[in-house]
């Protein structure tokens, strides 16, 4: 679900971006890109840390079968680094 929030953001960016570029505004487009590069940092460091601290709750959360969770505690542990890298 995280990576489909920083993909549907990332996609709304473009829109901007590219619309600023089109209409000759390459300050307004570097503005944009700036504060979506430092939202998504700290949006993604956040969902990292609950990744990393809360995987065990999130797992429970999601109704993750008792058998899967030795395999998936760890994975989700894993993926937290990418969350940060992702967002």
């Amino acid at each position: 679900m995280l990576f489909i929030l920083f993909r549907i953001v990332g996609a709304g960016v473009s829109v901007v971006v590219s619309q600023c570029l089109g209409g000759g505004r390459r300050e307004a487009a570097d503005a944009v890109a700036r504060a979506t590069l430092g939202a998504s940092t700290w949006v993604g460091g956040f969902a990292a840390l609950c990744a990393l601290f809360g995987a065990g709750a999130l797992l429970h959360l999601l109704n993750a079968p008792a058998d899967l969770l030795p395999l998936a505690l760890p994975y989700l542990q894993m993926l937290a680094l990418a969350l940060l890298l992702d967002a």
